[in-house]
C-alpha cells in the first residue's frame, strides 16, 4: 500500500522505485513474542508484493516443529516508529483526529493515510507437505531407496566413506556399529539410532576437517587426500561421485587424468564458489561494503 505515497521519501530511508517485498523467517513464540525480531532469522522465502491489488503470494518453506511462520518487510521503512513520529510532525493537519501533543497513532495513520506498508489479510498454512521419494536429507543420507532398517549399518558405512572422504578403517567401522548397536539396546528405533550415529559423525574430526591419510614422509598425496585438495579448492565442497571413483582408482595421480578432472571441476558452475572466494581474499573484496563511498 502507497509505495506512490505523497510522504517525503526521505523520512522512510527507502527506495521507492523498488517494488514492495515480503519475506517469510521462522519465529518461535517460546523465545519471544512473535510480532517482535528474533536473535537468528534466516530468510526461508521472498516474494514481491502488487501495487494496491491484493494477490495470494505462496510460499514453500521448511520450519522446524514447533516453530510458527513471521512476516517481515525486507526493504520496508528503516525504522517505523521514527518514520509514524516524524509523518505526525509534517502531516498532521492531515488527519481528522489529531492530537496536538503526541499526534495520531501508527494505527490511525496506516488506515487514513498514506504510510507505505504491506496488508496482510488472510493466512493459510498447510503442511506438512510429502515429499516424493523421501526428502532430500533422506536421499542423500541414506540412498534413493530411504532409511532401511536391514540395511542400516550398511548405509552408515556409505555415509561415513562419503562424509570422512576416504575409505573406512577398522576404528571407523568398530566405533559406527557400537553407537548403533547401544543405541538400538536402549529401545531406540533402528532409523533413531541410525540417526544418532549420524551424529555422531558430522561431529567426527574426519568429517570437520580436512585430515590427510598420507604419512608425512611421504612427498606426493594419496589420491583421496588430493582429491579433496581439488574439490575444497575448486567448488568449496566435498569431491563428487566421479572424482572419488577416480581417485578409488588410483588414476588420480596421473598428470593426464588429475588434469582432466580438474577442467571438469572448473567448467562446472560450482566453480564460481572459488572465483569469489580467491577474490574475496585477494582483493580483499569482502570488505567492500564497510568502504566510505568517494566524495
Amino acid at each position: 500500500m502507497h509505495r506512490d505515497t505523497h510522504y517525503d521519501p526521505k523520512i522512510f530511508r527507502i527506495d521507492f522505485s523498488e517494488p514492495f517485498q515480503l519475506a517469510v523467517v521462522p519465529g518461535d513464540a517460546t523465545k519471544g513474542h512473535i510480532h517482535y525480531p528474533q536473535a537468528i532469522e534466516p530468510i526461508l522465502g521472498i516474494a514481491i508484493v502488487p501495487d494496491e491489488q491484493p494477490e495470494w503470494l505462496s510460499f514453500r518453506v521448511w520450519l522446524d516443529a514447533g516453530q510458527t511462520p513471521r512476516f517481515i518487510f525486507p526493504n520496508g521503512p528503516y525504522e517505523s516508529r521514527a518514520s509514524v513520529i516524524q509523518v505526525n510532525k509534517r502531516y498532521n493537519d492531515e488527519f481528522k483526529d489529531r492530537k496536538a501533543a503526541s499526534g495520531v497513532r501508527r494505527t490511525h495513520i496506516l488506515l487514513e493515510g498514506a504510510l507505505p506498508h504491506i496488508r496482510i489479510g488472510e493466512i493459510k498454512i498447510r503442511g506438512p507437505v510429502p515429499e516424493s521419494g523421501g526428502g532430500k536429507e533422506e536421499l542423500a543420507v541414506f540412498g534413493s531407496q530411504g532409511f532401511q532398517k536391514d540395511h542400516a549399518l550398511a548405509q552408515l558405512y556409505a555415509f561415513a566413506q562419503r562424509a570422512y572422504r576416504r575409505p573406512l578403517n577398522e576404528s571407523d567401522n568398530r566405533r559406527i556399529e557400537a553407537l548403533y548397536q547401544k543405541r538400538i539396546s536402549e529401545q531406540a528405533t533402528p532409523r533413531q539410532a541410525a540417526l544418532d550415529t549420524l551424529k555422531m559423525m558430522l561431529c567426527s574430526p574426519s568429517f570437520l576437517y580436512l585430515s590427510e591419510i598420507t604419512p608425512e614422509d611421504e612427498t606426493e598425496l594419496h589420491p583421496y587426500d588430493l582429491a579433496s585438495r581439488i574439490s575444497y579448492a575448486l567448488w568449496a565442497a566435498p569431491p563428487d561421485d566421479k572424482l572419488s571413483a577416480v581417485a578409488t582408482s588410483g588414476r588420480l595421480s596421473e598428470p593426464d587424468e588429475l588434469n582432466r578432472q580438474v577442467r571438469r571441476l572448473l567448467n562446472d558452475q560450482r566453480s564460481s564458489k572459488f572465483v569469489n572466494g580467491f577474490v574475496d581474499s585477494w582483493l580483499n573484496l569482502r570488505d567492500i561494503g564497510d568502504l566510505p563511498p568517494p566524495r
